[in-house]
C-alpha cells in the first residue's frame, strides 16, 4: 500500500476541552451544596518528588491542579525538561480557550510530520491553535510537532492567543542585549507579553529568544496568562480574602460575601511562592483555592495582605549593609524603614542601586507591609553663591551667611570665568562663585570678576607676561591660563604680538584674561645708505635715519644684486610694523 507523504485528516467536529481558569465569582451551586464529611486533611508533602524547593513549585502544582500541565508515572515532573512545539501550543490552548470547539468537517490539515503527533486528539487542539490564528495553516504543514520549542516561538503564540484585548501593543524600546535577529513582526510581539509581565529577561541583561523553553518556564507562563485572563469557567476557582481555616474547611470573603469550603482529603498548600502547612496561613492573606470534581478545595495559594503606604522625604543615613534608609519626612519626623530583598531604585527614572543613593536626597519610598520595595530620587539642582575660603582639585568650600558649607566637583565638572571656559585651578580664595549643585555635588562653577580695561602700546612679550606702555608708564601683567589673543581681528597666540603694537586688554588684579592687539604700519621712503643684519640706513629728506629690521625681514632687491653691491642712493620703500622693518624693496636702477 502506498502512503503519501502528507497525510490529509479529516476530522468530525472535534471537541478539545481544558480545564478551567481562574473565577473571581463564587463556585457554583453544586459545590456549595456539595455534602462532604469532614475529617481531618492529609496534606501533600510534595506532589512531584524532583520539585521539591523549586523556584516554579508553586506554579507547576497549580497549573496541575487546574489540569494545564501534568508530570510523568514515575511521580516527577522533569523541570528541566524541554517543551515541544506540540506541547506549547497545547498548552497555552488549554489556558486560552478552555472550551473552544473547532468544527473540522471541512477542514483538511495536510501536516508533513503527522506521524509525531501525539495522537490523533492532538489534530484538534492544533486546529483550535490555527483557527484562533496562534499559528497559520501553512506554518502548520512544516511544524515539527517533537521538536523543541523556542522561547520566541512561544512569545509568538501567547502574544497572538492574548491580542484580543487581555495584552495590548507596547512600545518599550526593549534593551535586551541578544535580539538583534530577532525580525521586526516577533519584535513587536514580544514587546507586547514583555509590557504585559508575563516574559521577562534574565539578570545578565539577555532574553535568549532562541534558546529551547523548559518544563519549569513554561509553567510560569501558565501562571501568569492564567492570573491575566478571566475565563468564567464556573467552580474553577475562586480568590478571596482568608477568614479562617481548620483540618475540615476554609472560610473566604468573596466580593464583600463570606463563603465557607470544605477541603479535599489532601490539600496542596502554599503561601508566599513557598510550600506551607494550614497552621501557617493568616487571616487576611490573600488566596486562591482550586477545586477538585467534588467541589473541594485541593490546593491552596496564599499571598500575605499587602498594606501600601507611599513617604516622601530626605535621606538623613543609609546603611553600609543595605538593610535600612533612613529620612526626614515632610513633617519633620525622621523614622528608619527596612528594605525588601528585591528593590528597585530610580535615580531621574533610571535604574540605579542602592549605593548610588545619597544623604540629602529627596526621595519617595513605596512601601509593601512596612518594607521599602521601591525608592525613587528626584534630582533638584540648587543654585548656591557664596566666596571661595578654600578649594582643591576635589571640592570647594564656601562661604554662605557666615557660615561654611564644602561641597564635592563632579568629574565632569564645567567652569567659566567671565564667560570663557576654565579649570578649578584658576579660582583663587576669595574669589565671588555662583555653583550648580546637583546632590550635593557642583556640576558648574561661574565666576565672574569686575574686569578693567586698559590700552596702551607692546613695550615686551615674554612666555608669560607683557609689558605695556600706557600713560607713558610701563605696567606689567600675567597671562591668565585661558588668555585669549587676537592680532587684527584674527584668532592668535599671545607670542605672536609684537613689540608696538597698540593693545586692548581685559585686566583682573593685574592678570590680562584677553588681548586685542592692532599692527601700526606705515611706509618710508628715501635712498639707501648702507644696511646690515639688524638695521638698515638711509637718507629721508636730506636726514639720516635707522631703522630695525624684523627677524623675518623681507628684502626685494634685482635678482643679479647682493645686498654690498647696492649701489649709495638707489631709491628704497620700507614697510614698517610697530618699529620693525617687515620688508625692504630696492630700486638700483
Amino acid at each position: 500500500m502506498k502512503v503519501r507523504k502528507g497525510l490529509v485528516l479529516l476530522l468530525a467536529c472535534v471537541l478539545v476541552l481544558a480545564v478551567s481558569s481562574m473565577a473571581f465569582a463564587a463556585p457554583p451551586q453544586w459545590v456549595q451544596e456539595k455534602k462532604v464529611q469532614k475529617q481531618m486533611t492529609k496534606q501533600w508533602k510534595e506532589k512531584f518528588k524532583d520539585m521539591g524547593e523549586h523556584w516554579a513549585e508553586e506554579a507547576v502544582e497549580r497549573m496541575s491542579a487546574k489540569g494545564l500541565i501534568d508530570g510523568y508515572e514515575d511521580s516527577t515532573y522533569r523541570p528541566k525538561a524541554k517543551v515541544t512545539n506540540e506541547e506549547a501550543l497545547a498548552m497555552i490552548v488549554r489556558a486560552v480557550y478552555p472550551n473552544s470547539e473547532v468544527d473540522t468537517e471541512n477542514v483538511l490539515y495536510d501536516m508533513k510530520h503527522w506521524k509525531q503527533l501525539s495522537s490523533p486528539w492532538a489534530m484538534g487542539t492544533l486546529a483550535i491553535a490555527v483557527d484562533n490564528e496562534l499559528t497559520s495553516a501553512g506554518e502548520m504543514f512544516s511544524l515539527i510537532p517533537k521538536k523543541p520549542a523556542k522561547r520566541i516561538d512561544v512569545v509568538r503564540y501567547i502574544a497572538k492567543a492574548l491580542m484580543n484585548g487581555d495584552i495590548e501593543a507596547a512600545d518599550l524600546n526593549l534593551d535586551f542585549i541578544d535580539i538583534s535577529k530577532v525580525d521586526e513582526t516577533d519584535m513587536a510581539l514580544l514587546e507586547r507579553v514583555v509590557a504585559a509581565g508575563i516574559f521577562q529577561g534574565n539578570p545578565d541583561g539577555t532574553f535568549q529568544p532562541f534558546k529551547p523553553i523548559s518544563r519549569a518556564e513554561m509553567a510560569i507562563l501558565l501562571q501568569r496568562i492564567d492570573d491575566k485572563i478571566d475565563n468564567e469557567v464556573d467552580g474553577a476557582q475562586v480568590k478571596g480574602a482568608l477568614d479562617s481555616i481548620d483540618d475540615s474547611e476554609i472560610v473566604i470573603t468573596v466580593d464583600g460575601d463570606e463563603k465557607t469550603y470544605d477541603l479535599a482529603d489532601e490539600v496542596s498548600v502554599f503561601r508566599n511562592n513557598h510550600r506551607a502547612e494550614l497552621d501557617d496561613l493568616t487571616a487576611g492573606d490573600e488566596v486562591l483555592v482550586i477545586f477538585n470534581e467534588d467541589g473541594a478545595v485541593k490546593f491552596i495559594a496564599a499571598r500575605e495582605m499587602k498594606v501600601e503606604d507611599e513617604v516622601e522625604g530626605v535621606v538623613t543615613q543609609l546603611d553600609n549593609d543595605e538593610e535600612w534608609i533612613e529620612i526626614e519626612d515632610n513633617d519633620g519626623d525622621e523614622n528608619r524603614y527596612d528594605l525588601a530583598d528585591d528593590i528597585i531604585v530610580k535615580i531621574d527614572d533610571e535604574n540605579a542601586d542602592y549605593e548610588d543613593l545619597l544623604v540629602g536626597d529627596n526621595v519617595e519610598l513605596k512601601l509593601e507591609n512596612d518594607l521599602v520595595v521601591k525608592i525613587k530620587v528626584e534630582v533638584e539642582e540648587d543654585e548656591v553663591s557664596g566666596i571661595v575660603s578654600d578649594i582643591d582639585s576635589d571640592e570647594i568650600t564656601i562661604l554662605i551667611d557666615d557660615e561654611e558649607q564644602t561641597f564635592t566637583f563632579t568629574e565632569d565638572i564645567e567652569v567659566k570665568i567671565n564667560g570663557e571656559e576654565a579649570t578649578v585651578s584658576d579660582i583663587d580664595e576669595g574669589d565671588t562663585v555662583d555653583l550648580e549643585v546637583v546632590r550635593g555635588s557642583v556640576v558648574k562653577i561661574e565666576v565672574e570678576y569686575e574686569t578693567e580695561e586698559i590700552e596702551g602700546v607692546v613695550s615686551a612679550v615674554y612666555d608669560d607676561g607683557i609689558i605695556v606702555l600706557v600713560d607713558d608708564d610701563e605696567e606689567t601683567y600675567q597671562y591668565a591660563e585661558n588668555l585669549t589673543v587676537e592680532v587684527d581681528g584674527e584668532e592668535a597666540d599671545f607670542d605672536d604680538i609684537a613689540e608696538g603694537d597698540s593693545v586692548e586688554l581685559e585686566v583682573v588684579d593685574n592678570t590680562v584674561y584677553s588681548i586685542s592687539a592692532e599692527r601700526q604700519e606705515e611706509k618710508v621712503e628715501g635712498q639707501f645708505v648702507a644696511m646690515s643684519n639688524d638695521e638698515i640706513t638711509i637718507l629721508v629728506d636730506g636726514d639720516i635715519e635707522k631703522y630695525q629690521l624684523a627677524d623675518d625681514v623681507e628684502i626685494d632687491v634685482d635678482e643679479d644684486m647682493e645686498i654690498g653691491e647696492v649701489p649709495m642712493g638707489s631709491e628704497v620703500e620700507l614697510q614698517i610694523q610697530s618699529d620693525k622693518v617687515v620688508r625692504v624693496e630696492i630700486d638700483a636702477n
